[in-house]
């Protein structure tokens, strides 16, 4: 049996659902356009580690843009050059 008082309900939880949808795309959206604008800081603190193989980083450490954690790795290199340069990789972190 359908009755008025489960419309409100019924209404608010369309509502909501609405809501979150269009609030994820909007602030995905958002973070993407200031990251792309170079509106957001990034700011990376970078630890030493004990390299075991050659292909393992120098440094590593965790970051935030917008909303998502990155993770960040870097070499001690050389370019094309033969310059002794710094590569860091910024990669999403895994859920």
């Amino acid at each position: 049996m359908d009755s008025d008082a489960t419309k409100p309900l019924q209404h608010s939880t369309e509502w909501a659902d609405q809501y979150n949808f269009w609030h994820k795309i909007l602030t995905s959206e958002v973070d993407r356009l200031r990251f792309n604008g170079g509106y957001e800081p990034i700011d990376i603190d970078l630890y030493p580690v004990t390299k075991k193989r050659k292909d393992n980083p120098d440094y590593i450490g965790v970051c935030t843009i917008g909303h998502h954690r990155f993770r960040a790795k870097a070499f001690s290199c050389s370019d094309s050059q033969g310059n002794n340069i710094l590569r860091l990789q910024i990669r999403a972190q895994p859920h």
